[in-house]
C-alpha cells in the first residue's frame, strides 16, 4: 500500500514538473504574443516578415472581447441542449458543420488559387514525376546527398502519380483538405478527453475554423498536413491504448502506423514519437505489478517505435537509391541546422537570413561546397563551430547578444500569426502561377489585411487560456494523460525550435495542439469564472 501510494505520489510530481515547464513557456509566449505581432509585405509576399509592436492593453481588450463572442456563440449553439444525450447530439452536430465549413472553404482556396510546388517541394515533386515515369536524376544528384531528409518526401509522392497521374497535384491538394477535416475532428476529441465534457468541443470546433492558415496550407505541396493529421490522431489512439481495455492492441497498432507515416512525410514528428512513447512507457511502468501483460504489449510497442525511429532513414535510402539510382551517402547532419539556428550569420553576396534570426541563410549550402558528403567532417566543423558561438554568448563577445538574438528569434517563430501561410502558398509574381485579377485585387486588398488583424489578436487568445488552463490543472493537483501528451510534445517542439533553423511555419503543429486548451479555458471561464464574477457583481450591487 505505501509502495503504491509513493508511486502516485512519484507520478504526481513528474506530471506537475512537465506542467509547470509548459506553463513557463506558454508565460513567455502569452506576454510576447501581446506586444509584438509579425507581418508581411502584401506588396510582395515576401518570406522575410517584419515584426510589430503595440500596446499590451489594447491587446488584451481585443482578446477578452473575442472570449465573450466565442461565449456567447456556444450558448446559441448549444440552446435547448439540457440532458448529456442532448449534448453529445449537439457535440456532434457541431463537429459536424465546423468539418463541412473547413472543407469546402479549403476546396474553394484549392480552386481559386492555382499553387504550384516551390523550392524543396518542386525539387521532391519534380523527382517523383521521374521516378513514375522514368528521366534523368542528374539534375538533382546533389540536392539529395546534402538533404537526406527530402528523399522520404519524394518517394511519398511517387505515389500521388502512381494513384492519379496527371491528376497527381490536384489529389494531393484534395487530400490535405480531407486531413484538414482530420485534424479537425482530432483535436475536438483531444479536447473532449481532457475535459471529460462535450460542451468543451463548442469552443474547440469554431475556433479551428477561425484559423483560416490551416485552409491555406492545403495548397501546400509538402507534408504539413498529412503528416499532422497522423500525429493528432496517434495521440488519439495511444491515449484509447492506455484507458481502453477492450482494444489496446488495435489502438497500438493505430499508434505505431500513423507515427510511421508521419514520420516518411516529415522527420520533425519524430517529436511527436518521443512524446508518445514517454507517455506509453510511464503508463505501462505504473501497471507493472497489476497488469504484466499490457506492460509487455506496450513494450513491444515502444520496441517497434523505437527500431523503426533507428533504422527508417536507413530503409528509405535503400528505396530512393533503388528508385532513382542515386547512390546517396549519409548527407548534411542534424548538427548543421543547430548551428544555423544559433547563429545570425550574414551571407558573403549580402543577402542575409531570409526569415529572421537563426533562419536559413545559406551557410549550409557553402558549407557543403566545402566539404562535401564527408558527413563526419561537416559534423565535426559545425560542432566547433556551436561551441565557439556559444563562448562568445556567454563571454559578451558577441553581436547581438545572446538575450537579443533568442528573444527575436521566438518572436519570429512564435508570434507569426499565419505561420508563414501566407509566404508559402501565395506568389503573386511568380510566372509559373497565372491567378485570376479577382483573387489578385483580394490578395492585395483589405481582405488579407482585415484577416491578419485578426489572426493577430486570435494568436495571444490561444496561448493566454492555454497558458491559463495548465495552470488550472496545476493548482487542482489534477493529472490527465492526454494534457501530459501535448504538454510534452509542445514542450519538445518549443525547445526544439529554440535551438534548430528558424521558421514559423515549424511551429504551426505546437500551436495548433494548444486549441483543445484554449477550447477547455472558454470553458472554465463560462462555467467557474463568470458565475463568481456575476455573484461579486450581485453582491456590490445589494450594498448599494
Amino acid at each position: 500500500m505505501q509502495k503504491k501510494q509513493k508511486g502516485q505520489e512519484l507520478n504526481n510530481a513528474i506530471s506537475r514538473i512537465i506542467a509547470l515547464i509548459c506553463l513557463v513557456f506558454l508565460i513567455v509566449l502569452s506576454a510576447l504574443s501581446l506586444i509584438v505581432f509579425g507581418t508581411i509585405d502584401f506588396n510582395t509576399y515576401a518570406e522575410k516578415h517584419l515584426l510589430i509592436f503595440r500596446s499590451p492593453v489594447k491587446t488584451i481588450l481585443y482578446v477578452l472581447a473575442l472570449i465573450m463572442l466565442l461565449i456567447l456563440l456556444k450558448k446559441v449553439l448549444f440552446v435547448g441542449a439540457i440532458t448529456d444525450t442532448g449534448k453529445r447530439r449537439r457535440r456532434l452536430i457541431i463537429e459536424g458543420v465546423c468539418s463541412l465549413i473547413s472543407f469546402f472553404i479549403s476546396i474553394w482556396w484549392i480552386e481559386n488559387n492555382p499553387y504550384l510546388p516551390k523550392y524543396d517541394a518542386k525539387n521532391a515533386w519534380n523527382t517523383a514525376k521521374l521516378i513514375v515515369y522514368g528521366g534523368d536524376f542528374s539534375n538533382v544528384e546533389n540536392y539529395y546527398k546534402m538533404l537526406p531528409q527530402q528523399r522520404g518526401v519524394a518517394l511519398f509522392f511517387s505515389a500521388f502519380y502512381r494513384l492519379f497521374g496527371d491528376q497527381a497535384l490536384l489529389a494531393f491538394k484534395v487530400t490535405n483538405a480531407i486531413c484538414l477535416v482530420l485534424i479537425l475532428l482530432g483535436v475536438c476529441k483531444i479536447a473532449a478527453d481532457i475535459s471529460g465534457k462535450d460542451d468543451s468541443v463548442a469552443y474547440v470546433a469554431p475556433l479551428m475554423v477561425l484559423f483560416l492558415p490551416l485552409n491555406l496550407y492545403t495548397v501546400y505541396i509538402y507534408g504539413t498536413l498529412i503528416s499532422f493529421a497522423a500525429v493528432i490522431w496517434a495521440f488519439v489512439f495511444a491515449y484509447r491504448a492506455i484507458f481502453n481495455e477492450k482494444n489496446q492492441i488495435l489502438n497500438l497498432i493505430l499508434t505505431v502506423l500513423l507515427l510511421m507515416l508521419a514520420n516518411i512525410v516529415n522527420k520533425g514528428t519524430l517529436i511527436a514519437t518521443v512524446a508518445v512513447i514517454i507517455v506509453l512507457f510511464y503508463s505501462a511502468l505504473l501497471r507493472l505489478r497489476e497488469n504484466k501483460v499490457y506492460f509487455m504489449i506496450v513494450t513491444g510497442a515502444i520496441a517497434v517505435l523505437i527500431l523503426y525511429s533507428a533504422t527508417s532513414q536507413k530503409i528509405i535510402d535503400n528505396a530512393f537509391q533503388k528508385s532513382t539510382g542515386i547512390d546517396v551517402g549519409c548527407g548534411l547532419p542534424s548538427v548543421a541546422w543547430v548551428e544555423m539556428g544559433v547563429t545570425s550569420v550574414e551571407d558573403e553576396d549580402g543577402g542575409g537570413a531570409l526569415c529572421g534570426p537563426g533562419s536559413y541563410n545559406f551557410s549550409i549550402d557553402r558549407l557543403y561546397e566545402a566539404y562535401g558528403d564527408d558527413s563526419r567532417t561537416v559534423s565535426s566543423q559545425c560542432m566547433s563551430g556551436i561551441k565557439t558561438v556559444f563562448f562568445e554568448y556567454f563571454s559578451g563577445t558577441r553581436e547581438p547578444s545572446m538575450i537579443d538574438f533568442f528573444s527575436e528569434k521566438t518572436e519570429y517563430q512564435w508570434c507569426d500569426p499565419t505561420f508563414s501561410s501566407f509566404t508559402m502558398t501565395l506568389f503573386l509574381f511568380d510566372e509559373e502561377t497565372e491567378i485570376t485579377d479577382s483573387l489578385r485585387q483580394m490578395l492585395n486588398g483589405r481582405y488579407m489585411q482585415n484577416l491578419l488583424k485578426f489572426l493577430s489578436y486570435y494568436m495571444p487568445l490561444i496561448y493566454i487560456l492555454a497558458m491559463l488552463v495548465v495552470l488550472y490543472f496545476i493548482i487542482r493537483r489534477k493529472n490527465h494523460v492526454a494534457l501530459g501528451l501535448i504538454e510534452l510534445y509542445f514542450i519538445g517542439g518549443f525547445v526544439f525550435q529554440f535551438f534548430w533553423e528558424s521558421k514559423s511555419r515549424y511551429c504551426l503543429p505546437y500551436f495548433v495542439v494548444l486549441i483543445p486548451l484554449c477550447g477547455i479555458g472558454l470553458s472554465l471561464i463560462e462555467k467557474r469564472i463568470l458565475p463568481k464574477l456575476g455573484k461579486i457583481l450581485h453582491i456590490v450591487h445589494i450594498h448599494r
